[in-house]
């Protein structure tokens, strides 16, 4: 079976070191709870270019090549893609791309067939790159991405984290506290029940 994998939140620590780089560089105080939607220019209260501009200075620092992966997915992917052929669908912008497969390659090696970075691209989604491919499980931490994936039919884990605490209201999405409790998910087949 085909599944979709997101970067960020997902197979690594993205936000965490984000915030922890942007406290050093600007001398804030921000947790991770703070972020309770992927809206930064908000949370931080800059503008929508100053939050691209501190972004793009994240994706050069020392720090965002150093981010971990998330705890367990080291451990756990392998033993995914024993029976389920992975692929890579991120909304990094096309320019990461290269740091981003040197990533992935870093920390699981020959694990996934694709990767996809959509993020600059106008008008992309991950629900119609999903469906364009038939790929019919993504796990993914946006909610909002989530629901609209799941509204054309692919089915959702969706990682916990703090931005994605509203309830979903679709049966084809299915919470995940970590990558032990995705593997359990998969290997159950929960989701393949309607």
């Amino acid at each position: 079976m085909y599944i979709g994998v997101d970067m960020d939140d997902v197979l690594r620590d993205f936000m965490s070191h984000f915030i922890l780089y942007h406290n050093r560089a600007y001398e804030t105080s921000y947790t991770l709870s703070q972020f309770s939607s992927f809206n930064l220019s908000e949370i931080l209260q800059i503008s929508k270019e100053e939050e691209t501009e501190r972004l793009k200075q994240f994706y050069s620092s020392p720090e965002y090549l150093g981010i971990p992966p998330k705890d367990g997915a080291i451990e756990i992917i392998p033993k995914i893609a024993e029976k389920n052929d992975l692929i890579v669908i991120s909304g990094l912008p096309k320019e990461e791309r290269e740091n981003s497969l040197f990533w992935i390659n870093r920390y699981f090696p020959e694990r996934f067939s694709e990767a996809y970075f959509i993020g600059s691209i106008r008008n992309n989604r991950k629900s119609h790159l999903c469906y364009a491919l038939g790929i019919p499980l993504l796990i993914e931490d946006s909610l909002d991405t989530a629901k609209e994936c799941s509204s054309l039919g692919t089915r959702v884990i969706l990682y916990d984290a703090p931005w994605n605490q509203t309830e979903s209201t679709s049966h084809l999405i299915e919470r995940a506290h970590n990558w032990k409790n995705i593997l359990e998910i998969i290997n159950s087949r929960k989701l393949f029940r309607i």
